[in-house]
């Protein structure tokens, strides 16, 4: 059951120690302004709501202009995808176990393809730590693209779990 959040609520991760403001909502997932200006793209499944929280939008940090040329930097728009079969299908238990890898094949292409078309400039694919089948499928998928670039996620709230994609576009 999907929770009923609406943009401006205070949220919290239940397996994190993260928080933020609800920015936007798509779907199942949440797009949550963090205090420290960045944001996330969150399963809805993955939050509670914090009305204790003592932040808002006014209190995030701003990009801001560079006074000498007078340019504003452009945010840099990131899309985020968990492939835990979990998080992609909401009967995942009546999957058959032999097809998982192949939906969840399906729904990173799915997901690479729309962040082509809405030309979005990175894209974090949690793949897990498990076997490291899903990551090594996605790295071979990724091979044959040009005007990409990969990195591992080591640090952070993913640890090895999940690489990021940014994409490359000629001006």
């Amino acid at each position: 059951m999907l929770k009923n959040f609406k943009l401006g609520d205070k949220v919290r991760w239940v397996d994190q120690p993260w928080s933020g403001i609800v920015k936007e909502i798509t779907g199942s997932r949440a797009h949550v302004l963090l205090y420290d200006g960045f944001t996330e793209w969150v399963q809805i499944n993955k939050l509670t709501r914090d009305d204790d929280l003592e932040i808002s939008f006014d209190e995030a940090p701003k990009l801001e202009k560079n006074k000498e040329e007078h340019l504003e930097l452009r945010q840099i728009r990131s899309e985020e995808i968990d492939l835990h079969i979990e998080n992609l299908f909401v009967h995942w238990k009546s999957i058959p176990t032999s097809t998982i890898l192949e939906r969840q094949i399906q729904a990173f292409n799915e997901e690479f393809q729309a962040c082509l078309r809405k030309k979005i400039d990175e894209l974090i694919v949690i793949h897990g730590k498990g076997s490291g089948v899903l990551k090594r499928n996605i790295q071979e998928i990724l091979s044959s693209r040009s005007n990409i670039s990969i990195e591992e996620m080591n640090h952070g709230k993913y640890k090895q779990a999940a690489i990021k994609i940014f994409f490359h576009r000629h001006l």
